[in-house]
């Protein structure tokens, strides 16, 4: 991870569906959204930039003119993360009980009562 060090880093996920969720980590932070590659890269364009993640490899126009990190840094080790996060809840003191999930798309999932409404079925019983 020392080739991102000194550099503004995009971090890319292939979000499927023709689009990424991504964000841009350093002197210029944009926080995660989901968007088509297109407007990804006019979101996230600047200068000195390092493109990771598998948004990037599904979508290499995402990444023009920037410098491609290692494949190997495209999914993060669950222990980097831990890392990261204890340095800055030590440096910041943030309290963990005000910790909460970012999601960036909502759920595909429905409730029982949800998918019947868009179904257009209803009252369906005991067949």
């Amino acid at each position: 991870a020392a080739e991102l060090d000194s550099e503004d880093v995009v971090a890319a996920l292939d979000a499927k569906r023709g689009k990424v969720f991504a964000a841009r980590f350093g002197t210029a932070p944009v926080a995660p959204f989901e968007a088509s590659p297109a407007a990804a890269r006019e979101v996230l364009a600047g200068n000195a930039l390092v493109a990771v993640g598998s948004g990037v490899r599904a979508y290499p126009q995402l990444a023009e003119g920037m410098r491609l990190a290692s494949p190997e840094l495209d999914r993060p080790r669950a222990v980097w993360l831990a890392r990261i996060g204890r340095e800055r809840f030590v440096a910041e003191g943030a309290a963990h009980d005000g910790l909460e999930p970012l999601y960036v798309r909502g759920s595909d999932a429905k409730l029982p009562e949800q998918a019947q409404a868009s179904s257009g079925v209803s009252g369906v019983s005991g067949l």
